[in-house]
C-alpha cells in the first residue's frame, strides 16, 4: 500500500458498493489538463469495507475474493462505455488496458 499523496496524485478508475471497493490506479497523465507525472505502473486495490473500513488491507490478489473483483471490474467496463469514459484516442490507455486491467 502506498501513501496517502501517492493514492491522490495518481490517475484512476474505481467503484464501490456498500460492501466493496476496487481501485484501479493506471498511473498515466495521458496528456490531459491537470494530470501529474510521473508514469507509474498500474496496480489495484480492493477492499471489503465490512470488515476493513479503514482500507488498511488491501485484499486484490486474495483469492477468496476473485468473483466479487471481477464483477467490479465488469461493471467499471460498462460505466465507462455508459459515460463514454473509454478514450478511443488514447493508444496508451488501450495498451494499459489491455496489459493491465484483467491481471
Amino acid at each position: 500500500m502506498h501513501n496517502d499523496f501517492w493514492h491522490r496524485s495518481v490517475a484512476n478508475l474505481g467503484i464501490r458498493n456498500d460492501r466493496y471497493k476496487l481501485i484501479f490506479y493506471y498511473g498515466a497523465p495521458l496528456g490531459k489538463k491537470g494530470a501529474r507525472n510521473p508514469i507509474l505502473t498500474p496496480e489495484w486495490e480492493f477492499y471489503d469495507l465490512k470488515e476493513d473500513p479503514s482500507e488498511m488491507n488491501n485484499l486484490y490478489g486474495n483469492p477468496l475474493y476473485k468473483v466479487q473483483i471481477d464483477k467490479l471490474k465488469k461493471e467499471i467496463l460498462k460505466l465507462r462505455k455508459k459515460y463514454q469514459d473509454e478514450d478511443p484516442d488514447s493508444p496508451e490507455m488501450e495498451k494499459i488496458m489491455n496489459e493491465y486491467f484483467w491481471r
